[in-house]
């Protein structure tokens, strides 16, 4: 499989799961766009049950402050077996 840029992976993935639904958030330029906040967090299998839901809830926590200010978010999750 041939790597694609992840703007044109998210379009095909969103034209697929409901054409109806689909915003248009790709449609204005981005690329020079200055990032107003980010939030990181690796979650590592050693960690405890309460330190791994402490870190999950801080992470979520993030991510709804920057939807209260309205800014466009784009969130990743990876879970490695």
């Amino acid at each position: 499989m041939a790597l694609r840029k992840f703007k044109k992976f998210i379009q095909d993935y969103e034209k697929s799961v409901s054409r109806q639904l689909e915003l248009n958030v790709f449609g204005e330029e981005t690329d020079d766009s200055e990032i107003a906040d980010a939030a990181t967090v690796i979650i590592g299998s050693e960690l405890s049950a309460s330190e791994r839901r402490s870190l999950s809830d801080d992470f979520i926590n993030g991510i709804e402050k920057m939807s209260e200010r309205g800014s466009t978010i784009i969130a990743i999750v990876v879970a490695l077996e």
